[in-house]
This record gives structure tokens, C-alpha cells and sequence, in this order.
């Protein structure tokens, strides 16, 4: 199943990317930054490289597939790292990298969707205590594009998280309302996904 990106409440206005091969790496990482903060991961798409070749080959093979976009993240099944600020911080010895200072809030736990036969889905832990942590994001160069090295994990704000799982909760209800079968394995189905999404949101809101 494609890994289609997330339509949130939230109108998410992104500068469109110029040409790659007219950007510097600094600009390109950039796009790359805010557009997780917002929960947009287009710009990572067909724009990612590993160093470690293995990763790069099982990459390249789910790539290939016609129904699969890796790179793709949804905001309420995959994992991420939940941030309440980021800050860039300047290094100056790195001409293909930037640092970036986040507010970390919640991490995720696992992913995908739970099921009626028991299967868990993604959970959200937050953290204990409140801290920030400085992450790396690296450019290179291929066929004359720029690429994100060895990608980290979405940093995305926790206000976008929040929103992506509200939306989601009310479609999951909409869904029940509409729901006419015998088969109560399927209303089974919608009613876990549905109490696992409300717990996601609780735990963002501290309920």
C-alpha cells in the first residue's frame, strides 16, 4: 500500500524547492528541516542516500517497487521524534551540514496500526524530562542533485503531531458511524485503531 502523505487540518505553506542543481546544500537541507517541523516529508522524497551500503541497497530495492515511497512518513502510524522549538546552530568547519538544536517532547514507540487480533500499533512515550538535543543533517551530491545523508528520523512540532492524530480520530468515528456489517471482526478492527489513536492524543495532552 503507497505511503501517501498525511493531509492535516493544518494548511502547510512550503516555499516550493528550486532546482536542485541550483541550490546549495545549505538551502537544501533547510527545506528539509522546516518542511519535517511541518510534517511534510515531499521534500525527502527520491532525495535520500546512505552511507552504509546495505541500507543503500534495501533502499534502492523498496525504491524500485511501484506501490512504495520509503521515504514517506505518516504522522500517525511511523516514527518520529515529537519537538516543541528547534534552533539552528552555526558550524562553521561544515560546508555540507547544518546542526540543528530541538526541544525534544515525545518520541513514538513502535509503528503501524493495531489490529483486532491483538497486534499493537505505534505508541507515543513522553519524555521524563524535557531536553534538547542537537542533531546533524548532511548533503551530498548524485547526478548532479543534492541528497540527504543517512536521513534522521522526522523532527516534527508537537502541535502538527497533534492536529494529524485529531483528524485521523475523527475520520476513525465517522467511519464507525458508517460502519454496516455482520462481520464484527471489521467493527472490532475500527474500534482498536480508534482507541489507539484517542491514546496517542491523550498522551500528547497530557490527559
Amino acid at each position: 500500500m503507497m505511503r501517501w502523505i498525511l493531509l492535516t487540518t493544518i494548511a502547510v505553506a512550503l516555499v516550493p524547492l528550486q532546482a536542485l542543481g541550483q541550490q546549495g546544500p545549505e538551502d537544501f537541507l533547510h527545506e528539509i528541516i522546516k518542511a519535517d517541523l511541518l510534517g511534510d516529508p515531499s521534500p525527502r522524497i527520491g532525495h535520500v542516500r546512505f552511507s552504509n551500503p546495505a541500507r543503500q541497497a534495501k533502499y534502492d530495492k523498496a525504491h524500485i517497487a511501484a506501490d512504495i515511497v520509503p521515504e514517506a512518513y505518516d504522522l500517525t502510524i511511523d516514527p518520529l521524534v515529537i519537538v516543541t522549538d528547534s534552533k539552528l546552530v552555526s558550524m562553521r568547519d561544515e560546508k555540507r551540514c547544518v546542526s540543528v538544536e530541538f526541544g525534544v517532547f515525545a518520541r513514538t514507540r513502535g509503528q503501524g496500526l493495531p489490529s483486532w487480533q491483538g497486534k499493537r500499533g505505534r505508541e507515543i512515550n513522553i519524555e521524563s524530562r524535557q531536553h534538547s538535543e542537537l542533531i546533524r543533517y548532511c548533503a551530498v551530491q548524485a547526478n548532479g542533485q543534492w541528497m540527504l545523508l543517512d536521513p534522521p528520523i522526522p523532527r516534527v512540532r508537537k502541535d502538527v503531531v497533534v492536529a494529524a492524530v485529531e483528524a485521523s480520530l475523527a475520520d476513525q468515528e465517522k467511519i464507525i458511524a458508517k460502519l454496516k456489517t455482520n462481520d464484527p471482526r471489521a467493527i472490532k478492527n475500527v474500534t482498536v485503531v480508534r482507541e489507539s489513536l484517542q491514546r496517542q492524543l491523550d498522551t500528547l495532552l497530557g490527559r
